[in-house]
């Protein structure tokens, strides 16, 4: 297994399954289309999971997100909250998804006849629908893409180093974290 340790480690590792070079991907539902696709041109059958789990499934829900900034003129807040409510319409949410693989954004889309169809033809974009149930969100802190850093180096670290040991390096990242929340 190739382990990567540099800023492309990502593109890496999608290239290295893409290739067949590695046998499994974590990925954003937004790449399962192209996944599929790759599998179907590369002729090789891809499936789907739930995240692992250890002693219970947890996954954290978030990515991409709508916002509209503080400070606009009342033309562009207009603007804006019409294109938010427009982008994040079950029919918009219906469409993304059927095209991307991408979770749909709405419980009514997902709930939809199209949606429940496309379930049925493409299965593998109901996975993490049905992982929801044991989803949370992600903690609401300023730190956190700094802790989510540190996890990663952390984990890392104990793939590239044999003398660490997975214990010792997730003991590490929690220390770390833990000081940064107490600041």
């Amino acid at each position: 297994m190739n382990i990567g340790t540099t800023d492309d480690a990502g593109t890496q590792a999608k290239t290295d399954f893409h290739n067949q070079r590695s046998a499994m991907l974590f990925s954003s539902t937004a790449d399962l289309t192209n996944n599929m696709k790759v599998a179907e041109d590369q002729g090789f059958e891809l499936g789907t999971t739930y995240m692992p789990a250890n002693d219970t499934y947890g996954v954290p829900t978030g990515g991409a997100n709508l916002v509209m900034t503080s400070g606009l003129s009342p033309e562009k807040q207009e603007a804006a909250w019409k294109f938010i409510k427009w982008m994040t319409a079950k029919e918009q949410t219906i469409y993304a998804s059927s095209f991307t693989g991408y979770l749909p954004s709405r419980i009514s889309a997902v709930e939809s006849d199209e949606m429940k169809k496309l379930y049925e033809e493409k299965p593998l974009f109901k996975v993490a629908v049905d992982q929801l149930e044991y989803a949370g969100p992600r903690p609401m802190q300023k730190v956190y893409p700094e802790i989510g850093e540190m996890i990663k180096n952390e984990i890392l670290r104990a793939v590239v180093d044999s003398s660490v040991s997975a214990e010792a390096a997730v003991a590490e990242a929690a220390k770390k974290a833990d000081a940064l929340l107490s600041k």
